[in-house]
């Protein structure tokens, strides 16, 4: 069986590849990082609420001096946090 070729990921944007089969398979989905704006209008809250959440423990990183989100991070972590709504 012949490697999988890697392919570039587009952000958000499920990558398939033909493995000859006439089936394409699914190689891969990346979210994108966030930013705490984008945090808050995902959720519908505004950012200061994120700001509150951040000092209560909401998963972040710091890439190039700027703070971002991963939002799968961030969903599991407001579950645990406050439950499934």
């Amino acid at each position: 069986m012949e490697a999988s070729k890697i392919v570039p990921l587009a952000a958000g944007v499920p990558q398939r590849e033909d493995d000859g089969s006439g089936d394409a398979v699914l190689l891969a989905l990346r979210m994108p990082l966030l930013t705490k704006e984008q945090v808050a209008r995902h959720y519908s809250f505004s950012i200061r609420w994120v700001e509150l959440q951040l000092v209560k423990g909401m998963p972040s990183r710091m890439i190039g001096g700027r703070r971002r989100f991963d939002l799968d991070a961030v969903d599991r972590w407001l579950r645990d946090t406050y439950g499934s709504r």
